[in-house]
């Protein structure tokens, strides 16, 4: 939910950077992706999972970007 909001908060802000801010989620999540393949426990000291990348975080980032511009485009 939290990726939906986020990312339909800057579409409705910045409507025309749509495809900016899309690419900056993808790219995201494959840093996310390159992370959790590291093994992060000497940074914490101790079994620490942050890290994870779900191609449903795309998606849902996609359905904030449409609903967004869907919103912004009926109260021209």
């Amino acid at each position: 939910m939290a990726h939906f909001v986020l990312y339909g908060i800057l579409t409705y802000i910045y409507p025309k950077e749509w495809f900016f801010i899309f690419m900056i989620g993808v790219l995201w999540e494959f840093i996310e992706d390159f992370f959790s393949q590291l093994d992060l426990k000497y940074c914490v000291g101790k079994d620490y999972k942050y890290w994870y990348s779900r191609y449903e975080d795309i998606i849902m980032n996609s359905l904030g970007i449409a609903f967004a511009l869907i919103i912004k485009n009926s109260f021209k």
